[in-house]
């Protein structure tokens, strides 16, 4: 969550609010959601989910 936007409107691209994005374990921005409405939290954990499916365990 962030709070405090400094440069990152202009840096994440942000055309409206809410803006939500989900990084890869690199930091990478692969989903890029505007708006939002009923539901989509599912979206979003399916999303998230399948992020968590490719990263490899810690050792």
């Amino acid at each position: 969550m962030l709070l405090h936007a400094d440069g990152a409107f202009n840096d994440y691209g942000v055309q409206g609010i809410p803006a939500t994005f989900i990084l890869d374990a690199t930091g990478k921005v692969v989903k890029r959601h505007i708006g939002f409405g009923p539901g989509m939290e599912k979206e979003f954990q399916k999303e998230i989910e399948a992020l968590l499916e490719i990263v490899p365990p810690k050792s």
